[in-house]
């Protein structure tokens, strides 16, 4: 009975320390958002959720040869700055994440936020910053 007692008592101890953890502390982005930039140029990242129309509007979004601008002497795409894409069931909703070249992201994000904006392809967007710098950054920290 004293097992089962303590037993209790430890998941529900783990589970408020996981919870305050959560709300407390940073997340923590590894090296996969990460872009190391030419000549110092800064990396951004960022979340995007938005709402499409249709399912079209959706793939046009997403389009991974689609044009982002040019940077190092070569043509960007989504290609190379998508990190993650998660479509979900619900309805035409798409959220991914984005690092790169700071200006170019930001080049980006302002595009998407005139075509919400506008009402063109989505009906609802939002982009949130992600503190993106690599692991090695954090580690350091602590010393």
């Amino acid at each position: 009975m004293r097992i089962h007692l303590l037993m209790i008592l430890a998941v529900f101890a783990i589970a408020e320390s996981q919870s305050l953890q959560e709300t407390i502390s940073p997340i923590l982005v590894a090296d996969r958002l990460y872009w190391f930039g030419y000549d110092g140029e800064e990396n951004q990242a960022y979340r995007i959720v938005a709402k499409f129309h249709s399912q079209s509007e959706l793939a046009d979004a997403l389009r991974l040869d689609a044009g982002i601008g040019e940077y190092a002497g070569s043509s960007w795409t989504l290609a190379n700055i998508l990190v993650e894409v998660d479509l979900n069931a619900n309805g035409y909703v798409a959220s991914w994440m984005i690092s790169g070249p700071a200006f170019l992201i930001s080049a980006y994000i302002d595009d998407l936020q005139q075509l919400y904006e506008t009402g063109v392809l989505m009906y609802d967007f939002s982009a949130s910053e992600i503190d993106a710098k690599p692991t090695a950054f954090f580690e350091q920290e602590g010393e």
